[in-house]
């Protein structure tokens, strides 16, 4: 049992080795932020929202990482830092919130996978100074469009090429067999851990630069 969970661990670590173009550039969109005038706001669903005392508390929280509250207080010197399971319709009506008032994100989330629901698929983001269609932000996207079940391949209710500051947790299913034919643990949370310190510390890294 412990093999297959290190081997299946393994290839989502490889999974994210992949994305190191896209963890570099969110690290540096979030360090704007970090070490500039604004602050992070951290943005968890499901079990995500359980790691918002940890990301804005912990010895390793981001500098300026608060817990989102709202819309109203987010300033253009701000960052969102989104985080969900799967891409699932609370978190495109959420996306397309951001994209209205133009604010700059990050997305991480598994880009398979999901529960059975609408969202945005098929509008405009950017990657500049704003986050809405016309603007220049961090993200992007409008729409509906169905998804497919938990863990399946389903059409995603968001349009991820769209997103520009986006990274997939390539954990979309549970990993481990069980005798009965089921299978259990999703390690979609540890994925995220070693994302979120590998940005940390390149966060760390652009600051000691600068």
């Amino acid at each position: 049992m412990d093999k297959i969970l290190q081997t299946q661990f393994t290839h989502i670590l490889n999974g994210l080795h992949d994305q190191t173009e896209e963890i570099e550039m969110a690290a540096r969109l979030l360090a704007q932020a970090s070490f500039g005038e604004g602050n992070v706001y951290i943005r968890g669903f499901g079990d995500f929202e359980l790691l918002e005392d940890f990301l804005t508390e912990s010895e390793t929280a981001l500098p300026g990482a608060l817990k989102f509250g709202g819309i109203a207080p987010i300033t253009s010197a701000d960052r969102v830092l989104v985080l969900s399971k799967y891409a699932d319709e609370p978190l495109s009506v959420f996306l397309e919130e951001l994209e209205v008032e133009n604010i700059e994100y990050v997305l991480v989330c598994n880009k398979k996978g999901g529960r059975a629901g609408g969202g945005i698929a098929g509008g405009a983001g950017s990657a500049g100074a704003g986050a809405g269609a016309g603007g220049s932000g961090a993200s992007g996207a409008g729409g509906i469009a169905g998804t497919g079940g938990e863990g399946s391949a389903g059409e995603s209710p968001v349009d991820f090429e769209s997103v520009h500051h986006f990274i997939d947790l390539k954990s979309p299913r549970e990993v481990v067999p069980t005798p009965d034919l089921d299978r259990i643990v999703n390690p979609y949370i540890m994925s995220f851990m070693y994302l979120y310190y590998q940005m940390y510390a390149l966060i760390q890294e652009m600051n000691s630069d600068e």
